[in-house]
Order: C-alpha cells, then sequence, then structure tokens
C-alpha cells in the first residue's frame, strides 16, 4: 500500500477568504461608515437649528460636540452641567432633544440606545433642569419618559423622516 504524505506550509492559513467575499464585507463596512458620518451629520444640522434659539452662537460647537459625543457613544456621561442658555428651557425639551437624536441612532428594546442612556446623560448634562416647580429633583423614572409632554414644550419630538434619519427642519426637508 502506497503511503500518502501531506505536506503543510507555515504558516498555514486557519481559514481561506474567496477575494470576492472580502470584497462585499470591507464594502459593507464602507458604506456602514458613511452612512455613520451622514447620520452623525444629520444630527449636527438638526442641533444647530432646534438649539439656536437657546443657546449663544459662541457656546453653540462645544454644546453640539457634547450631544454628538452621546449620539456616537450611549453611555458617555458629561462631567459637567450645561448652564449656560439665552433662553428658558424644562426637562420636557431636553427629553424631547435626546429622543429625537436616540430614535435615529436605534432607541428602544434590543437596541443601542435606551432610556434609560438618555435619563442618565440627562441628569448628568443638564440637573438644574430636572426639578420639579418646588425644586425637588425629578426621579430617574421620570426622566426615562422621553416622549411626554407639557403645554410649556418648546422643543418636541421629532418623528424620523421615511429614511429613518432626516428630521423635520428646513434644510433636511429642501426648503432652505
Amino acid at each position: 500500500m502506497p503511503s500518502i504524505s501531506v505536506v503543510f506550509s507555515y504558516p498555514f492559513p486557519c481559514f481561506y477568504i474567496n477575494p470576492t467575499y472580502q470584497q462585499e464585507i470591507d464594502d459593507f463596512a464602507q458604506s456602514q461608515a458613511e452612512y455613520q458620518k451622514k447620520r452623525i451629520q444629520t444630527i449636527h444640522d438638526y442641533l444647530l437649528y432646534i438649539m439656536s434659539s437657546f443657546i449663544y452662537k459662541e457656546d453653540m460647537e462645544d454644546f453640539c460636540t457634547d450631544l454628538l459625543r452621546f449620539a456616537m457613544d450611549h453611555t458617555y456621561r458629561p462631567e459637567v452641567e450645561w448652564t449656560r442658555f439665552k433662553a428658558k428651557l424644562n426637562s420636557f425639551d431636553v427629553r424631547h432633544l435626546l429622543w429625537s437624536i436616540a430614535v435615529r441612532m436605534g432607541l428602544g428594546k434590543g437596541k443601542l440606545f435606551s432610556n434609560e442612556d438618555c435619563a442618565c446623560y440627562i441628569e448628568c448634562r443638564f440637573p438644574s433642569l430636572c426639578v420639579t416647580a418646588s425644586g425637588e429633583p425629578l426621579s430617574h423614572n421620570t426622566l426615562k419618559n422621553l416622549t411626554v409632554t407639557s403645554n410649556s414644550d418648546q422643543i418636541h419630538c421629532d418623528n424620523p423622516g421615511s429614511d429613518g434619519l432626516m428630521f423635520n427642519i428646513p434644510s433636511q426637508l429642501g426648503l432652505q
């Protein structure tokens, strides 16, 4: 009986990836990166538009940068309270603002962002807005209710456009 010899050359690959398959993986990764960049730019445009009545022009980039950091990392918690407003906001406004961003980043059960993440960010960034009329802090569970409304809302929940991304602001609706 003839002997069979097997020759291995080292280093010997553990697996082989078809070049076409690898190209598809690379293309998918590139399209995901492009979509993420578009999503962040879309949120930045929204923040510039919606917050222009509340944040001083010279503070806007710092304000946006912090919220975009949260948009890119749901575990991010700011260490400094934002207190410099040119117009009064309340907890409803910041909850609606965070909901409008998080829903575009993936908010919900089994998704990346949760109401818990948003409430924690709000508590860290806007604690002075999260109080009752008598000055008592709002409960964490209250802050997790991101879509609750009141008669004093100035920022409303902005449901995503048909693409799941666009905001209902003039520049994204093609009105500017």
